[in-house]
């Protein structure tokens, strides 16, 4: 089947919150929830894990990622941000801020219904993510990754620290723990993408040998999903992804809900791929001639020819099927290209 013109030129996320077997046995809702927002030059998202224990913490999951990305997103949007300078001190300023905002939420929705506020338990962990930096937050047991444009996978935030206690901090916790457990990171370096999950995915998310380390085969899948398809906004891409994420390979061992949520910002990699000068540092047709001698040209092939990443080959040969210059199609589990002669 042929591929449709790639929409990678924009941000895009895609993300799922499925119920997982033992609240699916017991009748109880999805407790995660998820929310996000993809801007010009930037997208923000979050990750909820409601507590079990907690009566109302669907709503609390929801009403924490909701809050949060709003406020973050109004924050990136004001005419006093800029956005590509911002320093580590505003990011934490604005991330501290937003965290505040949703437990307000919180509260004051259990205030009007007249509930303790334990009810809503529910973790959150939130990314931004740019071009030129990215921050994260968490509190609770969440994850977040991230994708570099050399293919590397980055934990974006250090795992909750659970030593010295089973139970996970939630951010309707204790507002001293709170304060004390959060964690948060800055670095003036965009990702690729970026991945949060609930820890009902742990199990394939983090390596087994060091629980700190990303797991290359769990995100080097959802890196092939990404450079298979043309648009995560697509109707396929949403069906194939949540279909991913509600599998029993990740059911039989984890009766968890679970939530994933996948961030991709094309722009890190045309600032990356262009010399100080400005001038791309791979050349339309260096892509050429490797899709004309490759025997086999899939977008790994045609980045070992070429010299470059798998995330850069991808997005530099969608690039040039949109321009006219090649075509596309599917072959199994791989995209082939050609040269499209009526291009010429």
């Amino acid at each position: 089947m042929e591929v449709s013109p790639s929409k990678f030129n924009e941000p895009e996320v895609i993300g799922e919150s499925v119920q997982g077997p033992g609240h699916k046995t017991n009748n109880i809702e999805c407790q995660d929830n998820w929310s996000a927002k993809a801007g010009e030059n930037y997208v923000v998202a979050a990750v909820g894990d409601g507590l079990g224990t907690a009566s109302r913490s669907a709503e609390g999951s929801q009403l924490a990622t909701k809050i949060a990305v709003k406020k973050l997103t109004q924050w990136l949007q004001s005419d006093e941000v800029d956005v590509e300078n911002v320093s580590q001190s505003e990011a934490k300023d604005a991330f501290q801020s937003a965290i505040i905002h949703a437990r307000k939420r919180i509260e004051t929705v259990a205030a009007e219904f007249d509930n303790d506020l334990n009810q809503y338990h529910t973790t959150l962990s939130v990314v931004c993510n740019t071009p030129n930096w990215y921050a994260a937050i968490a509190i609770g047991d969440s994850g977040v990754v991230g994708i570099t444009v050399d293919d590397t996978y980055r934990r974006l935030v250090d795992r909750e620290d659970s030593s010295s206690s089973s139970a996970t901090v939630p951010l309707t916790g204790s507002p001293t723990l709170v304060k004390e457990k959060n964690r948060f990171d800055f670095d003036q370096t965009g990702m690729q993408t970026v991945v949060l999950f609930s820890d009902g995915l742990d199990r394939f998310a983090w390596s087994l040998e060091n629980k700190s380390e990303p797991r290359q085969e769990f995100f080097g899948r959802l890196q092939d999903f990404i450079t298979h398809i043309d648009s995560l906004s697509s109707e396929k891409a949403k069906s194939d992804f949540r279909e991913f994420v509600d599998s029993d390979e990740f059911h039989n061992y984890s009766s968890d809900d679970k939530t994933l949520v996948v961030a991709h910002l094309p722009q890190a990699t045309s600032r990356t791929t262009s010399s100080p000068s400005g001038r791309k540092k791979f050349s339309d047709r260096e892509f050429k001639n490797a899709v004309e001698s490759a025997q086999q040209p899939s977008i790994t092939e045609v980045g070992e020819i070429v010299g470059c990443s798998h995330t850069t080959a991808a997005d530099r040969l969608r690039q040039l099927k949109q321009d006219g210059v090649l075509s596309s199609r599917e072959a199994g589990n791989e995209i082939l290209w050609k040269v499209d002669q009526s291009g010429e």
